[in-house]
């Protein structure tokens, strides 16, 4: 437990009561859709599936406690296990499995080299809502085994050219020199700007936060465990989305997101004693670069067309990711000299989905939503003085799928969806890093191909407010982290 002291403050800039109005209007419409279960907006209720939404509202009140996205998402989100104090995610599953963790539909997960950093991924400043999926879901396929989670980032509903938000925290556990405390450091802070504006068919929104932790503390006053920690870490995130309206009918829009989490601190692990002792933080001098995530860029664009041809709708994206974190420094026995490991990568894909209604005059009502994955992925995780752990894999996909729906009645609904992945994975011939116990050897590279058949059924009766009975069945799967079969080579050979 942290004994802290908050010191919240927040300033709203330009703000416009009429623009204010629309974004709770806005917001009540949005929290009855949910557009990840099916790639196509739903009714909540209809979803056949459990679905978590956190809307606005619920993101910013609880960033005033913790703007930590996996505290908020394990506080907000039932079956979704606590966070570790850690920067990694690792553990944090949703009923026992892993999820797919997105940003406005680009992936965060990697099947190649789990970096275990998804959740924390952008600051929940820019974000309108989070989604929550429980549950296997075919329709995304690969990393999708558990669930999905998605953040949905704002756009711009102000009915004004220019207005602006700023947001100021701080936060402390020794301000009053209270001598229980055995560290220094405590001090954090937390700064947020936004702007945001519409002008004629454009519209805009631009946000820098800026957030420093201190030293993290346990009720004892002890410094909590260092390493992989979330004290004395520098969190930035830029953030800026543009969209501009052609006509009523098609959208042009482009997103940029930049994350970073560094760690500079000067503590080192005291290690415990299990039953006894607890493993705390000690001054001392750290081997090594600071340790974190140095960058995460993510970004698209998209063109939506509502009427491309008849009922139907047409939403495509090309986007991409570029990510570099950094891990702790390691001596023997792991390598034969010691060093730190870091994890490259990098995506581009598109996506294009396609949804036709039909029957909305008469007949069978119903929806039809279908269309095409491509990813192009590369990831490695090298030493940072150039020692190559693990090797650049490649892996290509395609994946085509289709879901449709059928409204038996206004309340009875039935879907069922089928999806196909093609992937090729290209390692490349290597030789392996030793530790002190073995000696490099050669590795023949090679490529993997693997395909998969995943579908998904389900109905949903929704008659009654007090109970809304639904059944569902959704194959899900995961190639996860080919990496650790590299390292297993070693160790076998």
């Amino acid at each position: 437990m942290n004994k802290s002291i908050f010191l919240i403050g927040s300033l709203v800039a330009f703000s416009q009561v009429a623009a204010q109005k629309k974004d709770s209007l806005e917001q009540n419409r949005l929290d009855e859709v949910i557009v990840t279960a099916s790639r196509s907006p739903e009714i909540v209720k209809k979803t056949a599936s459990t679905v978590n939404i956190i809307n606005k509202k619920e993101i910013a009140e609880q960033s005033l406690i913790s703007a930590d996205l996996s505290n908020i998402l394990a506080y907000k989100v039932p079956g979704l296990a606590f966070g570790n104090n850690l920067v990694s995610n690792r553990g944090q599953t949703l009923r026992g499995r892993n999820v797919l963790i997105m940003i406005d539909g680009i992936p965060q997960s990697s099947p190649l080299r789990n970096n275990d950093r998804e959740i924390r991924s952008i600051d929940p400043s820019v974000l309108e809502r989070i989604e929550v999926v429980k549950g296997a879901t075919s329709i995304y396929g690969n990393g999708a085994e558990g669930g999905i989670i998605n953040y949905i980032t704002q756009k711009s509903t102000s009915g004004k050219i220019f207005s602006g938000r700023t947001v100021l925290g701080f936060t402390s556990h020794d301000l009053f020199h209270n001598k229980m405390f055995k560290s220094d450091g405590g001090a954090g802070y937390r700064v947020s700007q936004s702007f945001l504006g519409k002008a004629g068919k454009f519209d805009y929104l631009v946000n820098g936060t800026l957030t420093q932790n201190g030293v993290k503390i346990d009720g004892e006053g002890l410094v909590q465990n260092p390493r992989y920690g979330l004290g004395e870490t520098a969190v930035n995130n830029i953030f800026a989305k543009i969209g501009y309206d052609l006509n009523e009918n098609n959208r042009l829009e482009a997103m940029y997101n930049y994350y970073s989490s560094l760690q500079d601190s000067k503590y080192i692990l005291d290690q415990g004693k299990y039953g006894e002792q607890p493993s705390t933080g000690k001054l001392g001098d750290r081997e090594g670069v600071k340790e974190g995530t140095r960058y995460n860029y993510n970004g698209y664009l998209k063109y939506i067309n509502k009427n491309i041809f008849r009922n139907t709708t047409l939403n495509t994206t090309l986007y991409f990711q570029d990510f570099y974190t950094i891990y702790d420094y390691r001596n023997a026995p792991r390598w034969k000299t010691g060093g730190q490991s870091a994890i490259l990568e990098k995506k581009y894909g598109f996506r294009a989905d396609f949804n036709t209604e039909f029957g909305k005059e008469k007949g069978l009502k119903g929806s039809l939503t279908y269309g095409l994955d491509l990813l192009d992925e590369k990831t490695s995780q090298p030493l940072v003085d150039g020692r190559m752990w693990v090797p650049e894999m490649n892996m290509l996909a395609v994946a085509p799928f289709v879901q449709g729906k059928l409204f038996l009645t206004d309340d009875l609904t039935v879907k069922a969806g089928v999806r196909w992945d093609k992937m090729s994975v290209k390692v490349p011939d290597y030789t392996t890093l030793p530790s002190n116990k073995d000696v490099p050897f050669n590795v023949e590279g090679g490529r993997l191909n693997y395909s998969n058949l995943s579908y998904n059924v389900g109905v949903s009766y929704v008659a009654f407010d007090f109970f809304q009975p639904f059944t569902s069945y959704s194959r899900g799967f995961n190639i996860y982290d080919l990496a650790v079969c590299l390292e297993m080579q070693r160790a076998m050979s």
